[in-house]
């Protein structure tokens, strides 16, 4: 399968690593020189979710129900990376998000109380949406 690397808004459901679960993923910033920040959506439980990007089927096709960015568990996608994961696991492009919910996912991965690694928030804040 050959698939390009994404762009900043693009998604695709996708497990990047073989044990886990399939999750949309987002991509949150464009491509650098090391890579791209990807940020997976996952079903909201109360008391339990970081609540700082709550997401629900009005803001995407494929989420069906209440759900929340995972901004913990930020990655930075690597050509290589990219490469292993169309060769050995399912990875279905999806919808783009649109321009309001990619912001709402950018500002909240670069909150300064929130959970994204610093790494990962220097790479999308020149990628920020107006």
């Amino acid at each position: 399968m050959t698939i390009p690397m994404p762009s900043l808004g693009d998604t695709a459901v996708l497990r990047p690593n073989p044990l886990e679960r399939e999750h949309l993923w987002i991509f949150a910033s464009g491509l650098t020189d090391d890579g791209i920040v990807m940020f997976n959506v996952t079903t909201w439980k109360k008391n339990h979710s970081d609540e700082t990007c709550i997401v629900t089927p009005a803001d995407h096709g494929y989420i069906d129900h209440r759900s929340v960015i995972e901004y913990r568990r930020g990655m930075l996608l690597r050509e290589e990376k990219w490469q292993r994961i169309l060769e050995t696991a399912d990875c279905t492009p999806n919808d783009p998000v649109s321009k309001e919910l990619l912001r709402k996912i950018q500002l909240g991965a670069l909150d300064p109380e929130g959970r994204t690694e610093q790494a990962l928030q220097d790479i999308i804040r020149p990628f920020l949406i107006a």
